[in-house]
């Protein structure tokens, strides 16, 4: 499970750290290359200079061993020391990982746990952790949760900012046993009591309206792919018009599931090219089909990674519109090592541009047409209403796209 922090709005946009939580568990929500400690990272040229590094390193933990008068606990001051390294470096997502956090990014995404089957965002603007979307056929869904509702306490434990990952916890737990939900929908606290149940993670929401399909994908995770796959072939064997694909809010993912929903869009061009540390390039280029049917792609300013790698080739190679507002512009990918002692480091390590050679990080996708959400609108409580204008605007887009048909 994945974390994915912010760069461009980290300190006043929502989703700082975009903590975009399964049913409980904070997720990492980046493109994440989970890399083997053995394989060498450094260039041989600066060796020399990482062995007077670590040499000034292990000469300071000597002498506090053999001068200071206090206790010392060298596995906290190991940390601090490569956490104070990484710190220099001024880049969010390059980073020391607890052994805790280290065993939380290499775990399989796509994991079968008990819970109630809800997707979690925590925002910065707003200070509070909401529901962003409720699978299918979970005890969430059947208890009456929904996207929008923001979660107040969890057994009784307030949520706050510095307990997210407690909170995660306790919403899992073993099948059977219950769990107490507060939470905060139109201006008054209701509670629910549930029963934890065997979830499989569900990234994909789908529906058909005035005969155009929609596909909102909430986050590009493990075996997504598949799921979208099945819910875009049924919206084609019912005929539908058009297809409205939503990527707001969704803070991005895996590069290989978003690559394979390209494929089924695109049908020739580049859909992204990676540049690595070293200089070299790898371009991944469609070779499937292509969506026959007019295709808009919905996103805000908190479409992030994955969600621009698609909008941006969709846009860039003419596959289809973009509608919305500028993307999140995070297009960076992150190793995640395993050290030898315990934990971890997450290591910026590639830059992700365009068909059109655009890069995306601290700059985003911007749409086609420019539509900003009604004011004071919350969009978890109006998606594909009346008043939901970022879709109605998709809708209208398709209309024109069948008229010039």
């Amino acid at each position: 499970m994945k974390l994915d922090l912010d760069y461009k709005k980290i300190w006043s946009e929502v989703i700082t750290t975009s903590l975009i939580i399964i049913i409980s568990a904070v997720a990492i929500i980046s493109f994440i290359v989970i890399s083997d400690q053995s394989v060498d990272i450094y260039n041989p040229s600066n060796k020399i200079a990482v062995s007077v590094g670590s040499d000034r390193i292990e000469e300071v933990l000597s002498l506090l061993q053999s001068k200071y008068m206090g206790e010392l606990d060298v596995n906290e001051l190991t940390e601090g020391a490569i956490e104070g390294i990484l710190s220099k470096i001024e880049d969010p997502y390059t980073r020391y990982l607890t052994e805790e956090e280290y065993l939380e990014q290499t775990r399989d995404s796509a994991e079968e746990y008990s819970g109630i089957g809800i997707h979690m965002s925590w925002s910065l603007k707003t200070g509070n952790l909401r529901i962003i979307g409720v699978m299918p056929d979970t005890p969430a869904k059947k208890a009456g949760l929904r996207a929008g509702d923001v979660i107040v306490s969890v057994d009784g434990v307030s949520v706050t900012m510095d307990n997210i990952t407690t909170i995660s916890d306790a919403i899992k737990g073993e099948e059977g046993t219950t769990v107490k939900l507060v939470v905060a929908r139109e201006g008054k606290n209701i509670e629910f009591s549930m029963q934890r149940a065997h979830i499989i993670a569900n990234n994909i929401e789908s529906n058909i309206i005035d005969n155009i399909g929609y596909i909102r994908i909430l986050q590009f995770d493990t075996d997504v792919y598949e799921q979208f796959k099945a819910e875009y072939d049924k919206l084609l064997e019912k005929n539908v018009k058009g297809l409205i694909i939503d990527l707001r809010d969704n803070p991005g993912g895996l590069v290989n599931e978003t690559i394979n929903i390209a494929n089924l869009l695109i049908d020739n061009g580049t859909i992204l090219k990676v540049m690595y540390g070293d200089n070299t390039v790898k371009s991944y280029k469609a070779n499937s089909t292509q969506c026959e049917i007019p295709l808009v792609v919905l996103v805000n300013e908190n479409s992030a990674s994955a969600s621009e790698i698609l909008a941006g080739a969709i846009k860039d190679l003419k596959q289809g519109v973009v509608v919305g507002t500028t993307t999140f512009g995070k297009g960076i990918m992150q190793s995640v090592i395993g050290l030898e002692g315990g934990g971890g480091l997450s290591i910026t390590s590639a830059k992700f541009y365009t068909a059109s050679g655009t890069e995306i990080h601290g700059v985003g996708i911007e749409p086609n047409i420019e539509v900003e959400l009604t004011s004071g609108l919350n969009l978890d409580a109006v998606i594909c209403t009346s008043k939901d204008n970022q879709f109605n605007e998709a809708v209208e887009q398709i209309n024109s796209m069948l008229n010039d048909l």
